[in-house]
């Protein structure tokens, strides 16, 4: 998974599993602070929020279909790129509502708003071939 023409890009790997989840946003925010960008400031707490929501996703969701979650860190330009790859087909769409039991349906809407309201953009294109898709964030920096 690459993005476009990246200042600076970190790729890894995990497995679609619970404990992936904080082990991304730990990876992540680890990268994120060696280029310079601070928990502290309102893009990285986006960006580290919106990678959790986004990992938890391919956990519950794409998991049988993609055992293994890429993820791709980036700067291009002036935007910072989170981009959370399976290979399930299936295409998420956000949700208005909840499901009826209130146990999930959030997430990606969630990514959506705080995405739109930093400025940024949602995106979820899916893989040539239609086996799988990235869902991408882009944030202003």
């Amino acid at each position: 998974m690459a993005v476009n023409a990246p200042i600076r890009q970190y790729s890894f790997s995990l497995p679609a599993e619970p404990v992936s989840v904080p082990r991304a946003r730990a990876e992540a925010a680890k990268v994120l602070a060696d280029w310079g960008l601070l928990r502290a400031t309102a893009v990285v707490d986006v960006a580290l929020l919106a990678l959790s929501e986004l990992v938890t996703n391919c956990v519950q969701h794409a998991a049988t279909a993609s055992p293994i979650t890429d993820i791709c860190l980036a700067e291009e330009g002036s935007h910072l790129v989170v981009a959370v790859h399976d290979r399930d087909p299936n295409l998420p769409r956000a949700r208005l509502a909840p499901h009826i039991d209130d146990s999930s349906g959030r997430g990606l809407r969630l990514v959506e708003q705080m995405t739109a309201e930093a400025g940024g953009t949602t995106a979820v294109p899916p893989d040539p071939d239609g086996g799988g898709k990235t869902v991408t964030v882009r944030l202003p920096l």
